[in-house]
């Protein structure tokens, strides 16, 4: 189940399961325009002098670098992107940006090389700035290119490798990082002045995004942190917009800015217009890193909030949400192309949803791996009402011809809404990229239509364990089978979760019932389904069926009399309880309680100490029985600030005299959970 992974990343903080998200591709081998697989990975670290070998002294300098690497198994380029956010104080030439190889403490070779030299160097009078430098491997040279071969050696342990910049004055490095994964999370306030506490009315609103993007250090810590804020405005009046702050508290209170940026003095005209700023957050800071946190299990405690000249202590404001995201191919090309003009292409939707399932705000993340004749100039990018910057007044002229168009585009519009909406019920749309010449390479979002049987092949308790066909009340399960009705989406979540608000009953025009009732689903793909049984819903058979509304567009013929696509039933039995532990290819979903950290073969736990479980399928009882190995305890129900829809957490003290590998077992209402290891000092 995919909350098994949720809880291991974001409970346990096992960001290395993120690493493996994505594989890199070996060759671009496949025909043009045959399917492909397009993906971004992000390495992350903050430059500073004190990492250099040796310590920089006397300069007051740092830089958050982010490393985007764009890959693809389509025929398209690999791509690399060099991002960096520097500030040096003061006048600056920089000399050169590299990523070299070598661990904490070491100088290596330079693996990859920006192109930035003493020759062509980088200048700043005021000694701050952005970098932003892509590097590309054209398709026919992918398999052996400079950029997919650093790029196989820093995936596989990235903190083998360090970013560094040199200077004029330190030409042998004024500031370095060692990279590191980084996790993203993306979310979104619904902006009002009826939401301030002294509730100003007015015609105005906005829709406010916060993406943040972190590292963390081998303690699971939060190291480094760029966050973005985006704000979507509309203003019936000339208003005067003078800062952008996430703040801390609930609705109706005000609490203390944790992210303020300085927007100076921006005087906008009555209509809509955009503004968003990027920066890097201060990580020593405990109230930014438990906003960060909060960020990728339950914003809701914090606020977007806009300040203007006539209201400078806020002008309109809205509670942070998470965000769904929903990740889609397509493959893109001009008629049948030799090579020449294609790409393959992944466009990433995160959206915010009423309870009810509709869209409230999104954002398009646009990965676009091209490959056009050299010296190309790109004028447009995206699909019709979500359209990225580009113009032909803001061109990206590709010199090689091989590059990677990589934009987030807010969207709030009803015209913008309306075309996601149509992208996640499965309705294709066209994804374009054009030339100045006039030249439409093209695919489809998604690549397919609604087609196929609906069909539940098995249900499984929602643990991750594929031997139980088990449900209880308010418990967990995963449906596997054929499920064409929608796109793979995370209900109002991505892979960290939902937490203290209910999943809606609906995705993108399709649902399930248990009998008579919809249930809240929390993933919909292709072939599985994770929703949760309702609470209240008394022990029994039950029959369950997948259901796909009949406007969705279709390749198989709907019988006028039925009013929507349904599966046929499975029956699945509710017990009163159905215990199970969750548990991935990664490990079971154990933490030590002193540190959330997971329990693993390098991190035991030891006889005597307290840890936390996570199940599912108790259905509320407060105490059950822990085995492990041929010991008993109690575990107790634990009242937490953060809960998943269906999560129970149990807390347990390892008993005494065990040690080495065990199993763990969790018995409720007679009922024994699966058997997860459990490794003991």
């Amino acid at each position: 189940m995919k909350l098994a992974l949720t809880l291991l990343s974001v409970a346990l903080c096992a960001n290395s399961l993120l690493a493996q998200s994505d594989i890199l591709p070996g060759s671009g081998a496949e025909p043009p325009c045959g399917p492909g697989t397009t993906s971004t990975i992000l390495y992350r670290t903050v430059l500073r002098p004190s990492n250099v070998v040796p310590p920089v002294s006397g300069l007051t300098a740092s830089a958050g670098v982010t490393i985007r690497v764009h890959t693809t198994t389509s025929p398209g380029p690999n791509a690399i992107d060099f991002v960096a956010n520097y500030n040096f104080g003061g006048p600056v030439t920089i000399t050169g940006l590299q990523i070299r190889s070598g661990a904490a403490g070491q100088n290596g070779a330079v693996l990859l090389d920006s192109g930035i030299s003493a020759a062509a160097p980088v200048q700043s009078q005021t000694g701050s700035g952005t970098i932003n430098i892509q590097l590309a491997d054209p398709a026919d040279n992918k398999p052996t290119g400079t950029v997919t071969s650093a790029a196989k050696q820093f995936a596989g342990d990235p903190t083998q490798f360090y970013v560094e910049i040199d200077t004029t004055a330190n030409p042998a490095g004024a500031l370095r990082g060692q990279l590191a994964v980084a996790q993203q999370s993306v979310a979104m306030a619904l902006m009002s002045p009826f939401n301030e506490t002294a509730i100003l009315g007015g015609a105005a609103t906005g829709t406010g995004t916060v993406v943040a993007t972190i590292t963390r250090g081998a303690s699971g810590a939060i190291s480094s942190a760029e966050v973005v804020l985006d704000l979507n405005y509309q203003f019936p009046s000339v208003a005067t917009m003078t800062a952008l702050q996430v703040q801390q508290g609930a609705e109706r209170t005000d609490g203390p800015a944790v992210i303020h940026i300085d927007l100076g003095n921006i005087v906008v005209a009555i209509g809509s217009g955009n503004v968003r700023q990027v920066l890097e957050a201060d990580v020593t800071n405990p109230a930014v890193v438990a906003m960060l946190e909060a960020l990728f299990i339950d914003p809701s405690n914090y606020y977007l909030n806009l300040l203007t000249n006539a209201n400078p202590t806020g002008a309109m404001r809205g509670q942070l949400l998470r965000a769904s995201r929903s990740d889609i191919q397509s493959t893109m090309c001009v008629g049948t192309a030799t090579g020449q003009n294609l790409a393959g292409a992944k466009v990433t939707v995160d959206v915010l949803r009423s309870s009810t399932g509709d869209l409230q705000a999104g954002l398009v993340t646009y990965d676009i791996d091209y490959q056009v004749p050299p010296n190309t100039m790109l004028v447009s990018a995206g699909i019709s009402g979500v359209l990225t910057g580009l113009s032909t007044a803001n061109p990206l002229t590709s010199t090689t011809g091989a590059g990677n168009v990589y934009e987030l585009v807010s969207v709030s519009s009803f015209v913008g809404l309306q075309q996601l909406g149509q992208i996640l019920a499965g309705n294709r749309q066209t994804l374009n990229l054009v030339t100045s010449t006039q030249v439409n390479i093209s695919g489809t979002v998604p690549l397919f239509s609604v087609s196929g049987t609906l069909q539940i092949t098995s249900i499984q308790n929602g643990s991750g364990d594929s031997s139980a066909e088990t449900a209880a009340p308010g418990g967990l399960i995963s449906l596997f089978g054929n499920f064409p009705g929608g796109l793979p989406d995370f209900a109002n979540v991505d892979v960290t979760g939902l937490f203290n608000r209910a999943w809606p009953t609906s995705l993108n025009g399709t649902w399930v019932t248990i009998g008579d009732r919809n249930i809240p689903l929390g993933f919909h793909s292709l072939t599985q389904i994770d929703a949760q049984i309702p609470p209240d819903l008394p022990p029994g058979p039950y029959q369950v069926r997948y259901w796909a509304s009949r406007d969705l567009p279709s390749l198989f013929v709907l019988p006028e009399d039925q009013p929507d696509y349904r599966s046929d039933p499975y029956i699945l039995t509710v017990s009163a309880q159905a215990p199970g532990i969750f548990v991935s290819a990664a490990g079971p979903a154990i933490t030590h309680a002193s540190t959330g950290a997971a329990v693993s073969a390098t991190a035991p736990a030891a006889a005597g100490e307290t840890l936390y479980v996570y199940a599912t399928g108790i259905a509320g009882q407060p105490t059950v029985t822990a085995t492990i190995g041929g010991a008993t305890a109690t575990a107790s129900l634990v009242a937490v600030p953060y809960i998943l829809p269906g999560v129970e957490i149990y807390t347990l003290t390892v008993p005494a005299g065990l040690s080495g590998s065990q199993t763990l077992t969790l018995t409720a209402g007679g009922t024994v959970s699966n058997s997860v290891p459990l490794a003991l000092q």
